[in-house]
Parts: structure tokens; C-alpha cells; sequence
């Protein structure tokens, strides 16, 4: 809104200064009609015409070209929202209008008495004096926009630096290549055992699908902004005194998903399809974790629970390089991860699935799947992981983009207003 406001005095500025030398330049007209019998109510009546027939031809064009031009600037921006013609916003645009209009139109009006009649009708139009008081002003009109514009190209300099810096920053993932979308089991598993089995089955009938090289399941799908938080309790022991300082993040992960993911395992081993339900319980936590709950220890071996102090104790078997959880401007944080099947009423997981060519292209052939296991069964949300982790700086994508165009729109204003002011100010010397 402040970059929007910024565009609108800019342009305000240079209807008011264009207004303003085009009646000055009429001041001789205006003193040849009182001379012959125009009184002020005449002059005021005419002026408040011309006001009136500027504002609503201005208007009227103003209005379509923002119904087109906002259609089109949320596709470019990828704005997904109603962008429906709103009353109050037309309200407020024509009394900008009005004002502008009728403020520096009727200027004439009030200086017609100040100069003597003889004097301006002695003077013809040609040689008359410049007033420099208004091509001051006019200077600093032009300075005050040109700085307004400068500002606005420096913020959507920043901006477009910010989301290239999102765009390329580190996510501890290869995301290019997959895809993910969520699936729920039929109602009619009601055990554990019975949707563990359902998601085998599911992962069995999508590795033979042609360009599949591998899949995974997570329970929190990266990139979306959720997130399991819990307290954790390292060998039996709460990890720090303060709770907030013991804090981890965590998620229920299916096999071979650090390699499904592309995040490197710097200690020990990745989870496999021998991890189940009735095997030892195992957990994988972050550098993080490490560097925070076990420093200077070896890390493989401790036992880290998440449900108190006496709950279950999952050993640690591997030690995974950072990646980006919640979205792509978090900070580095612990996290640990569990087997989906030792992790109880596990129920809707999301599929990670990686390609060999555009992830996008494969949807079909895995809906195709997803159907023949059951005709109640959809992928929900399926989009790209990289989509996905864009989708988290959505904002920033947007505010580039308009902060871009309304930079541009003011850079253009600015050129029009400083060409109008010099060539007034030639136009006048030109004798």
C-alpha cells in the first residue's frame, strides 16, 4: 500500500503540474473574457467544466485499464484471488480525481483578479512574463518525485534480490525431480498393521510405473509451514532445563527417505523396510540435534524419546545433514525422525516420489494407480516439492513482482512529468 500510495502522489503531482502550466499560460484569456463582461461566476462555471470533463474522461479510461491491467498483473504476479471491480476502491479513485481536478484546475480562477486587465491584455502571450515562483515549484515537484521514484526501484531492487536469494538459497534437499501429494486409506482400515500394509501395496504398484526411480512416505509434508514440535528427552533425561530450550521438531518418515530426498546421511545408516512395527525402535536425528543435545559424544547408540520421559526410546542409528523443514526461511533447528510404522495411528501420510524426467508429467500415471486401489482414493494437493517450497515464500514471490511493476510505472511517470515541465519552461522562452 505505501509503494501504491507513492505511484498515486506521483502521478496526482503531474496532473496538478500540468494543469497548473496549462492555465497559467491562459491567464490572457481569461482577463480578455472579463474585459469583455465575463463575470467570475462565468469563469468558474467554465473552468469547473473542463475540470469536470477531464475527470471523467480520465476516470473512465483510468477504470477499464485497471480491470484489464489487474487481471493481467495477478497472472504475472501469481496472485490467486478474487480481483472483482470493488465499490469502495472506485469510490476512493474518483474523489482523488475530483481533487486533483478541481483543485489545480480552478488555480486560474483565483488569480484572474490579481493581475490589473490592462496589464495582462497589454502583454501578448508570446512575451509574457515566466512566473518563476510556479517553475520553482515545478523543480521541486520534479525532485520530490524523481527521489519517490528512486526509492521505489531501490525497494524492488531488494525485493527481486531477496526472492533470487529464496530462489537459490541451500534447502539440504535435492527438490528438482519430485513429486508429492497426500493420500488417506480407506475407512475400512481400522489397524495399524492394515494401513502400513495399504501404503506397501501402494509403493509396490508405483515402482513399476515407467520414469519411477523412488519413493517414500512422510508424515508432514516439507515445505507447508506445519510441523511436529515435542519436548525431548535424551537416555531418559529431559534435554535442557527450560522447555522451550527442549524443544524438537520431528516427523514420521517411510524407508529410504533421506535418499528419496537427496539429503545426505553423514553417520550411520538410512531407514529400511526392516524397521517395522515389531523391530528395535530407531530414530535419525539432524547435525543440529547433535551439535545441541549430544556435543562432543557419539551420537549413534543414545536413545531419544518424544512422548515424556517414560515413553518409548528409539535408538539412534543415523545422523542426517540439515534440510529445510517447515519452509525455506527457517533457521536451522533439531529434528529427529521416526519409522512411520513404530510411530502409532499413523493414518494420512504424503507421497514423495522421485522422477526421472518432470515430476508433473508422472501425476497421471500415478492417479491411474491410486484409483485401481480404490475407487474412494485420491492424491490430494499433488504439485512438485519445489512448488511446494516456493509456495512458502509466495509472499515475497508477490511483493517482487508488484514492487517491480509499480518501480517501472513510477520510473515512467516521473519521465512524463519531467518532460512536461521542460517543455513548458522551453515553450516559454521560446521568443
Amino acid at each position: 500500500m505505501a509503494t501504491v500510495g507513492l505511484v498515486l502522489v506521483i502521478a496526482c503531482s503531474n496532473v496538478a503540474m500540468l494543469l497548473v502550466a496549462r492555465n497559467s499560460a491562459r491567464q490572457r484569456e481569461f482577463s480578455l473574457r472579463s474585459a469583455l463582461g465575463a463575470g467570475r461566476v462565468r469563469l468558474f462555471r467554465q473552468l469547473l467544466t473542463e475540470g469536470l470533463l477531464l475527470v471523467a474522461a480520465g476516470g473512465t479510461a483510468g477504470w477499464l485499464l485497471a480491470l484489464w491491467a489487474s487481471d493481467v498483473l495477478a497472472r504475472w504476479a501469481r496472485l490467486d484471488v478474487s480481483l472483482a471491480p470493488d465499490h469502495g476502491v472506485l469510490f476512493f479513485s474518483v474523489v482523488i480525481c475530483l481533487g486533483t481536478a478541481s483543485i489545480f484546475g480552478l488555480v486560474p480562477f483565483w488569480s484572474v483578479g490579481r493581475v490589473p486587465l490592462w496589464v495582462a491584455l497589454r502583454t501578448s502571450g508570446s512575451s509574457a512574463t515566466p512566473d518563476h515562483t510556479g517553475f520553482r515549484a515545478g523543480q521541486v515537484v520534479v525532485a520530490v518525485q524523481m527521489a519517490m521514484c528512486l526509492a521505489l526501484l531501490v525497494g524492488a531492487g531488494l525485493a527481486v534480490r531477496s526472492l533470487r536469494n529464496l530462489e537459490s538459497a541451500s534447502l539440504g534437499l535435492s527438490a528438482k525431480g519430485l513429486l508429492v501429494f497426500g493420500i488417506t486409506p480407506p475407512q475400512s482400515l481400522h489397524t495399524d498393521p492394515e494401513v502400513i500394509r495399504f501404503y506397501q501395496r501402494l509403493l509396490d504398484r508405483l515402482r513399476v510405473l515407467p520414469g519411477f526411480e523412488a519413493g517414500t512416505l512422510v508424515q508432514v509434508r516439507p515445505g507447508t509451514g506445519a510441523s511436529n514440535n515435542t519436548i525431548a528427552f535424551v537416555d531418559g533425561v529431559q534435554a535442557r532445563e527450560k522447555v522451550i530450550d527442549s524443544l524438537v521438531r520431528w516427523n514420521a518418515v517411510g524407508p529410504d527417505f533421506f535418499h528419496v530426498m537427496g539429503t545426505p546421511i553423514l553417520q550411520g545408516r538410512d531407514f529400511t523396510g526392516a524397521d517395522s512395527a515389531s523391530s528395535v525402535k530407531v530414530a535419525i536425528v539432524n547435525q543440529t540435534f547433535v551439535d545441541r543435545y549430544l556435543p562432543g559424544r557419539q551420537p549413534l547408540g543414545h536413545h531419544v524419546a518424544i512422548d515424556g520421559e517414560h515413553g518409548e526410546q528409539y535408538t539412534i542409528i543415523g545422523v542426517a545433514q540439515n534440510s529445510k523443514y517447515t519452509s525455506v526461511r527457517e533457521q536451522e533447528s533439531a529434528m529427529a525422525y521416526f519409522p512411520y510404522p513404530q510411530i502409532p495411528d499413523i493414518a494420512g501420510m504424503q507421497m514423495e516420489l522421485r522422477t526421472e524426467s518432470n515430476p508433473a508429467a508422472f501425476l497421471p500415471s500415478v492417479q491411474r494407480v491410486i484409483q485401481d486401489m480404490g475407487p474412494d482414493l485420491a492424491a490430494l494437493q499433488p504439485m512438485t516439492q519445489q512448488a511446494q517450497f516456493e509456495a512458502s515464500f509466495s509472499q515475497e514471490h508477490l511483493f517482487a513482482r508488484l514492487a517491480l511493476f509499480f518501480g517501472l510505472l513510477a520510473a515512467l511517470l516521473v519521465a512524463t512529468g519531467l518532460y512536461g515541465t521542460l517543455a513548458y519552461r522551453v515553450s516559454r522562452k521560446k521568443r
